[in-house]
């Protein structure tokens, strides 16, 4: 009988602090011998409300030159209002200065995909059907362009914070991501009604639309199929020809209509 014929296999329901310490003891060894000191540091990174009182943050660590963040979360009272938005890029000037040039993260069908997008996240793998009937995203983004880099190296020599405008890198891709997002969802053979739902809410992220909504033509109306999750009440609602001007005039023309003042318009 050999090492290997002797060996037991012992399986549990819960967890062993000790076997898991000899687990990534053993595994932290090994990537050590191929990769050397990966000098992990932690990201912890809090918005707290006047009364101190913990409304949002982010969570992650930084390793191997790249920001992994574990997760990202507002309160659902402050959402909406750019409190995500400063968290993230807050967490991107860390990276910066920590040296990082790229953020990896995950996030559900069912979180903030379009939320990601629109700061210019890529998908570069998804698992579907986890769990059943969504689908889990990894996402990720290179922090440094050609011209990046170069103000970067200046502010790190001037002893400098780095800032990444975020903003400004978001429109040149952002239709192509929306578009690439949506392909991914029709490649996955959603449902017409996932799918139009879907379309809404990237539309919506990408506009930076607080409300958002899709009429189809039904017999002589156009009835809403789909919309932004802060108004369910419109499910079905149609109009008729003399009502909703601008939006038969947009279904008319095949264009958009834009109103400069809505609040006023007649």
């Amino acid at each position: 009988m050999t090492a290997i014929d002797s060996l037991q296999l012992d399986t549990r329901d819960t967890t062993i602090p000790e076997w898991a310490a000899a687990i990534k003891a053993g595994m932290l060894a090994h990537n050590q011998a191929q990769t050397g000191n990966r000098d992990l540091v932690p990201l912890n990174i809090v918005a707290k409300d006047a009364f101190g009182q913990i409304v949002g943050g982010v969570l992650g660590e930084s390793v191997w030159g790249w920001l992994m963040i574990e997760a990202v979360w507002v309160e659902e009272a402050y959402r909406g209002q750019g409190v995500g938005s400063r968290l993230l890029k807050q967490a991107e000037q860390v990276a910066v200065e920590r040296g990082c040039r790229h953020i990896a993260l995950e996030t559900f069908s069912f979180q903030a995909l379009p939320f990601y997008q629109k700061h210019g996240y890529l998908i570069y793998g998804q698992l579907d059907d986890f769990p059943t009937g969504q689908t889990r995203y990894s996402l990720c983004k290179d922090l440094m362009t050609v011209e990046g880099d170069t103000q970067r190296a200046t502010a790190v020599a001037q002893n400098q914070v780095y800032q990444y405008d975020v903003d400004a890198a978001w429109p040149a891709d952002r239709y192509t991501n929306a578009l690439y997002s949506i392909l991914i969802d029709l490649l996955n053979r959603r449902d017409l009604s996932g799918l139009l739902q879907s379309i809404t809410a990237y539309a919506s992220e990408m506009l930076d639309a607080p409300f958002g909504e899709i009429r189809l033509l039904d017999g002589d109306g156009l009835t809403i199929r789909a919309f932004t999750d802060n108004q369910p009440y419109l499910q079905g609602d149609t109009v008729r020809r003399g009502d909703a001007l601008i939006t038969w005039r947009a279904f008319d023309s095949q264009k958009p209509v834009l109103v400069d003042d809505y609040d006023n318009w007649t």
